[in-house]
């Protein structure tokens, strides 16, 4: 009874690690999408809220604010 109560004990160590190490690159998958998202959207506002001419300066025009937001957003 002892091996097989040590043998379990030790099954169930090892599937508490396994599910903290889940648990835990889930919330970190979490937080990165979260943080892209918020880059994401704040670079989209941002743009959005420039001129024709503000855009043209830097280089977009109204079609590239997308695209920009995105690249800001892999950059985090």
């Amino acid at each position: 009874m002892s091996i097989s109560s040590t043998h379990n004990g030790t099954a169930l160590g090892d599937l508490k690690i396994k599910f903290a190490s889940a648990f835990q690159k889930t919330a970190e998958s979490w937080n990165t999408y979260r943080r892209k998202r918020q880059a994401y959207a704040t670079t989209f506002a941002e743009l959005a809220g420039l001129s024709a001419r503000d855009l043209a300066d830097l280089g977009f025009s109204r079609g590239d604010i997308r695209r920009v937001a995105r690249e800001a957003a892999e950059m985090v």
